[in-house]
């Protein structure tokens, strides 16, 4: 399970052993844990929130939306070479 991004705290990452879930990212407050808050990053550029395990403030959410938008291209990117695949499957 890497953590790709960190952002005012928060870590963003992926877990290695998801199947073949869409894209998204897990979302928790410092070490990574099973009960993150996770995002549905979607073709169109935004992201949708899958639930909030991690507890997340609505001002986290905000803020981590945002960042995910921000970073989509790197995000989906960093995606495909972690699972190397050619072609991301989305979310809906």
């Amino acid at each position: 399970m890497p953590n790709y991004f960190t952002f005012l705290g928060l870590k963003l990452y992926f877990w290695s052993n998801e199947g073949n879930e869409p894209i998204h990212v897990h979302v928790a407050h410092g070490k990574p844990s099973l009960s993150s808050t996770k995002f549905w990053i979607l073709s169109d550029g935004s992201c949708q929130q899958a639930n909030n395990k991690g507890e997340l403030s609505r001002k986290e959410i905000k803020l981590v939306t945002k960042f995910i938008v921000k970073n989509y291209d790197e995000i989906c990117e960093t995606w495909k070479d972690f699972y190397n695949l050619k072609e991301i499957t989305f979310y809906k």
